[in-house]
């Protein structure tokens, strides 16, 4: 059995650097991810759900060797070199959210890349059809569930992902930076004009403000 730890010198090290750049990239996106670590390593996989703008990212690694039991053991444990990726575009997103509703029964989505389909199962939600891994062009079958809480999570994370996706937050937060105000006018510049009364208005009989 070939364990991606027991590799040494040169070799090792570059397919680690190649594992760790990938899991790198993906760690500063909103995500979730499932890890099932199996004792059978060819029944082990780490699903991973997450978003870039607004486009929806699902990926699924392959156990890579046994079953890790030291924690200070930084060789990876699952395979970025042989993962299984999905980028669906603001749409698929959309639908989604409208199959976790009930709006719709499932959503059909058919690329270069993959023929997939996602629908209710019965803990949760069921994504397949066939795809290729990463460096590959074989077309294989290929599904993922999201059962129980996996599901309720899922559902969460599919309308905070469509929601944000409209850039309200961003925009909010560039007027905040900007310093605008509530108080300004349409033309983003703030009434200054004094009301009568004010206190800088109250002038005393010698002519000086009180």
């Amino acid at each position: 059995m070939l364990r991606f730890a027991a590799l040494r010198g040169p070799l090792s090290r570059l397919a680690w650097s190649r594992n760790a750049a990938t899991f790198t990239g993906a760690q500063a996106l909103p995500k979730f991810e499932i890890h099932d670590v199996r004792d059978d390593p060819a029944l082990g996989t780490m699903t991973r759900v997450a978003v870039d703008g607004k486009l929806l990212l699902i990926s699924q690694y392959p156990q890579l060797g046994p079953r890790k039991v030291d924690p200070n053991d930084l060789s990876p444990q699952f395979d970025a070199e042989r993962r299984i990726s999905v980028r669906m575009r603001h749409v698929d997103l959309a639908y989604l959210v409208s199959v976790c509703g009930e709006r719709i029964p499932k959503h059909h989505m058919e690329t270069k890349a993959y023929t997939l389909d996602f629908e209710k199962s019965t803990h949760g939600y069921r994504l397949h059809g066939k795809i290729h891994r990463v460096g590959s062009q074989r077309m294989e079958d290929w599904s993922v569930t999201f059962d129980n809480h996996f599901a309720v999570m899922l559902e969460h994370f599919l309308n905070s992902a469509l929601n944000e996706s409209f850039g309200f937050r961003q925009h909010h937060a560039a007027r905040s930076a900007e310093g605008a105000s509530p108080l300004n006018d349409a033309g983003g510049r703030s009434d200054t004009r004094r009301q009568p009364g004010t206190p800088s208005q109250r002038r005393g009989r010698d002519g000086r403000s009180s």
